[in-house]
């Protein structure tokens, strides 16, 4: 009983200082997984984990050390799979779109500064839901609150834009 209650506890701690410590283990794993990325430090030790803690239970209740051991293996295999399977499915996950200035270009802004022919004014608009405030320039004036589309990035804190046409 002894044994299983010391693989929970020894699991459980590796698990918690593996999270605050990093990819520590899985840097280690990596060089050895075989499994598609289903290996993982956090599947691993939730594996053990749970044959500790599922084997300390059974034996608490009465049963025999092999009976233990078996539920043991058999609750560490499920809880590591859906562990494995959860960790591989947020390590694979798509991440969001980084916007870059080139995701200006198109974008529909609204003069804040008017901008005089061939001069430098504000505009404000919203790319993929972040607002921007940025320096702007157009070929001809546009006054405030005109709506303009950038049509070219001139460095990463300046469009130009062109008056829209109204449909």
């Amino acid at each position: 009983m002894v044994v299983f209650a010391w693989i929970a506890a020894i699991s459980l701690v590796l698990l918690v200082v593996s999270a605050f410590v990093g990819d520590l283990l899985d840097g280690v794993l990596d060089s050895i997984d075989f499994t598609g990325g289903y290996l993982s430090s956090a599947s691993l030790l939730a594996f053990t984990g749970t044959i500790g803690f599922a084997g300390w239970v059974s034996m608490y209740a009465g049963l025999s050390v092999f009976v233990a051991a078996g539920i043991g293996l058999g609750c560490g295999l499920v809880v590591g799979t859906g562990a494995g399977l959860l960790t591989r499915a947020l390590v694979r996950s798509p991440t969001g779109h980084q916007i870059t200035s080139a995701d200006y270009v198109g974008a529909v802004a609204t003069v804040v500064t008017a901008i005089p022919d061939e001069g430098y004014g504000e505009v404000t608009m919203t790319v993929s839901g972040h607002p921007l405030k940025l320096a702007a320039r157009s070929r001809v004036s546009v006054d405030v609150g005109e709506q303009v589309v950038v049509t070219a990035v001139l460095n990463e804190a300046t469009v130009m834009v062109a008056v829209t046409v109204a449909p």
